[in-house]
């Protein structure tokens, strides 16, 4: 199913965000790299989806957007970051004033540069079919770049977005100039009591209520992702605290 893989792929853009605390130059920008490990990671946990997420490769990596393009299906995946919850300087002061807009029923401003950016990508890769997913924020970001694209003649408009718990506001509505998507198939994915997405309203698209899981808030993006391979998740933790002891003991 398209939305498990696209649940997936919108958990990746946090890993191109640079790491907190490093002070070499290569830890403090976007990086392809952390974004390739996160996705072969992927691979190994979530083995369903494993042969469509080996299939893809990571073109475009910032701090807000990842492009993944898949060359033998002619796709393009564009994967929006939402909010940081691990508050790090590069993102803060933007994400809160992104949010702020959503708050009070505008679009989010990050929606000007990631335009510019999808353009580029599109440009690079002709022909190829585009999709799009973002969860809290990053849902809001893809969902006004969508209706960006349609609004423009020539641009390469999304085939479908994937929308998880997205951003939104009682504000929204009271807005003018809102039109429906009429060109891209929209998915909506929310969860019961999630109030970050609870105003979320589109004039188009088909809108999906997931069960909550048991000890994930409701706003995690935790709900859509499919079941992950416990095993390989120990292993890759096991992994992690021996690698971690041995540094500790040459240092």
């Amino acid at each position: 199913e398209l939305a498990r893989l696209q649940a997936i792929l919108a958990s990746l853009p946090q890993h191109a965000v640079p790491l907190r605390g490093c002070r070499s130059g290569a830890a403090r920008v976007p990086s392809v790299e952390r974004v390739v490990a996160a996705l072969h990671r992927a691979c190994l946990e979530y083995p369903q989806c494993a042969d469509e997420l080996r299939a893809l490769e990571v073109v475009h990596a910032c701090l807000d957007l990842l492009f993944f393009v898949d060359h033998s299906g002619r796709r393009i995946f564009t994967a929006a970051r939402g909010t940081d919850r691990a508050l790090r300087r590069a993102t803060l002061p933007r994400d809160l004033g992104n949010d702020a807009l959503i708050a009070l029923g505008f679009g989010p401003a990050r929606v000007n540069k990631a335009a510019r950016q999808y353009e580029e990508v599109c440009e690079r890769f002709p022909g190829y079919a585009s999709f799009g997913c973002g969860h809290s924020l990053g849902a809001s970001v893809i969902e006004f770049l969508a209706r960006w694209a349609e609004a423009r003649p020539g641009r390469v408009v999304f085939q479908r977005i994937d929308l998880f718990n997205p951003a939104s506001s009682p504000l929204r509505r009271l807005m003018r100039g809102s039109v429906p998507l009429g060109k891209t198939e929209l998915h909506a994915h929310r969860v019961p009591g999630d109030f970050v997405s609870r105003f979320h309203h589109s004039l188009s698209g088909s809108k999906h209520v997931h069960p909550r899981r048991p000890c994930l808030s409701a706003h995690a993006l935790g709900h859509f992702l499919p079941a992950a391979d416990n095993a390989a998740v120990a292993a890759r933790a096991a992994v992690a605290e021996c690698v971690a002891a041995a540094v500790a003991r040459v240092s």
